[in-house]
């Protein structure tokens, strides 16, 4: 049906399955959902580079059952990121934001970063205390079609 780059063929394929639903009247346009999604890969691999990036941010803490993964298969690694989801429509997500310093290392390790480049790029970030936090963002605008009704 289709090939191609993992990230293109997965966009195609969801258009198709929204069009099938569409075509098929399976999708109820009187009924909301709400979805809350938490399994996200914390990597993704770029064949053109031969490296892995964060999929979130490189300060996204992986899930605990898996830090042992970090280094030996950091692509089944997961991360602690969620989105919240309306009706297919993303209303927002964050992350948990990883708070120790030798998973921090483990993380820039995975990605192809040297101890010394990570303190380049990121040192006044690694030199704060690492407290215990998470982030949040919201799409208002994205949320709703008409943008004006949440101002």
């Amino acid at each position: 049906m289709i090939g191609g780059k993992w990230d293109v063929v997965c966009n195609a394929l969801g258009q198709v399955r929204l069009e099938v639903g569409r075509r098929e009247k399976l999708i109820n346009e009187n009924e909301n959902r709400l979805l809350w999604v938490v399994a996200f890969p914390m990597f993704e691999y770029h064949e053109e580079d031969k490296r892995w990036y964060a999929m979130h941010h490189p300060f996204t803490s992986p899930v605990d059952e898996d830090l042992d993964k970090l280094e030996s298969d950091p692509g089944s690694v997961r991360a602690k990121a969620y989105d919240l989801v309306f009706n297919g429509n993303e209303l927002g997500g964050g992350s948990i934001r990883i708070h120790r310093s030798d998973v921090q290392s483990k993380v820039f390790r995975a990605l192809g970063m040297s101890e010394e480049e990570s303190r380049e790029k990121f040192g006044f970030f690694l030199d704060a205390p690492q407290l215990r936090h998470a982030s949040a963002r919201w799409n208002r605008d994205r949320s709703r079609p008409d943008r004006d009704a949440l101002r």
